[in-house]
């Protein structure tokens, strides 16, 4: 005899869905609705619509109706109980950019400089806020969009070329050829015949013409390379090496301490960022090791990182220096050398400066609450109501909504890391907000925020009575 099948059957506490019909009188205000549920502590759990329009609901003889399906923002049921829903008519806010400020680059929002160098014009490798790269050419503000997110920056008379971690692009007039690098690039550096890219493996010297390529071993990774006078040197362990007759030999010179990276200099010389001992800075030595001279910042202000000579003119140089706030870029024009005591004192003076000013705000990503004054609302009794609202920063964007989470407004980003500051306007309507980051500050007006009106869309139980 067969025996019987046992079938197990499974229950559970999910109660069956059903629609709820929301139906309300919105307050005599011609605008867009925001309507939201809430619990019965006063937590908003779904937002029903946003900034929608009367034709998003059903129009009824005496108000506007909808219907909700007793889930929370993330589609889940809600437990029995009662639940209020609130709304919020807005005659139209509107959100304006109406000031840079701590960003001479602006309005380009660079918020990092790669690498310089002085072309035709004085150049830099510059990183914007939305994560790209571009050539900037300092005084015309023109840029050049680069195809890769690039950090490494090497320029030789009129052609150029930058790299990302695997790529590099060199770039002659309206020509370009790109470069594959299988390890992860270092640095780069560039002449007329061949493109030198360094990385784990050492130095590979691409012909820029043609496929030919050769790899140069290194001592060590080197964290920076440059021609002088037809000579590699590179910075690698702490120590400048210089590749003479296919050998590496250490380049010898009096007073530095920690040479980070080195650059071309004009006349076969060549520029050293030192970061150590007592005075850190941007060094000159001849191609022999000679010392020449010394750009000493101030003990207390910004450190040299970079620094650009053109082969063909020594009177001019471009600084990068940055602090924990501030990025500088200046452009020095030699005015004068002197001997003094038996040293050479060369005179230059600052010919134009940008800085970048980085956020003196509170790194909270968020603006607190402040109380907006609205209209009288003929649903109050003509009375006008507070409404305590807040910018809160939201996967790159700026969310203006009330305290309780309703949303106001959006200001598309990136605003990475951002110190969010509300600020008068000298309209009674508007409101301003301060956002400053990485690549200084905007400040944004808000306009018609006050004029809105508040309304109770009553109360709704979920579950059996």
């Amino acid at each position: 005899m067969m025996k019987p099948l046992l079938f197990l059957i499974l229950t559970s506490a999910t109660v069956a869905l059903a629609d709820v019909k929301i139906t309300f009188v919105p307050p005599p205000m011609q605008g867009k609705i925001t309507l939201g549920v809430f619990d019965s502590n006063e937590h908003l759990v779904r937002i029903l619509k946003e900034n929608a329009a009367v034709e998003e609901f059903e129009i009824l003889r005496d108000g506007l109706s909808l219907m909700w399906d007793e889930t929370d923002q993330q589609g889940q049921a809600l437990p029995e109980g009662a639940y209020r829903v609130r709304g919020i008519v807005a005659a139209g806010i509107e959100v304006e950019m109406e000031e840079l400020f701590g960003n001479d680059f602006a309005p380009t929002r660079v918020n990092a400089i790669r690498g310089v160098a002085i072309l035709d014009k004085p150049t830099v490798l510059a990183r914007l806020m939305d994560g790209t790269a571009a050539i900037l050419q300092v005084e015309s503000g023109i840029t050049l969009p680069m195809a890769l997110a690039a950090e490494h920056f090497a320029a030789h008379l009129e052609s150029y070329a930058v790299a990302d971690a695997h790529r590099v692009i060199v770039y002659q007039g309206e020509e370009q050829r790109q470069f594959a690098s299988e390890r992860m690039v270092t640095a780069l550096a560039l002449d007329e015949q061949n493109l030198y890219v360094a990385s784990e493996e050492g130095v590979r010297k691409h012909t820029r013409q043609s496929q030919e390529t050769e790899l140069i071993a290194t001592p060590a990774v080197a964290q920076s390379i440059a021609l002088v006078g037809g000579v590699l040197h590179m910075v690698a362990d702490g120590r400048i090496w210089r590749r003479v007759n296919e050998v590496w030999q250490p380049f010898s010179a009096e007073g530095l301490d920690m040479p980070v990276s080195i650059k071309p200099g004009a006349e076969g010389t060549l520029w050293v960022i030192d970061h150590g001992g007592d005075f850190p800075g941007a060094k000159q030595f001849s191609a022999q090791g000679e010392f020449l001279r010394s750009l000493e910042p101030d003990p207390d202000g910004p450190i040299v990182q970079d620094i650009a000579q053109s082969s063909e003119d020594s009177d001019h140089l471009l600084l990068l220096e940055k602090s924990p706030s501030h990025i500088i870029l200046r452009y020095l024009t030699k005015e004068s050398v002197t001997d003094s005591g038996g040293e050479t004192v060369s005179t230059w003076r600052n010919e134009w400066q940008r800085i970048i000013e980085s956020s003196p705000l509170e790194d909270s990503g968020m603006a607190g609450a402040t109380a907006l004054r609205l209209p009288p609302n003929a649903l109050a009794g003509n009375q006008s109501q507070t409404l305590d609202v807040e910018a809160v920063l939201n996967g790159g964007s700026i969310l203006i909504q009330t305290v309780q989470g309703l949303p106001l407004a959006r200001i598309r980003g990136p605003h990475p890391g951002a110190g969010i500051e509300w600020r008068t306007a000298d309209s009674r309507d508007d409101l301003k907000l301060a956002v400053h980051d990485a690549a200084g500050g905007v400040v944004y007006r808000i306009k018609d925020i006050r004029r809105l009106l508040l309304f109770d869309a009553g109360e709704y139980r979920l579950g059996n009575d």
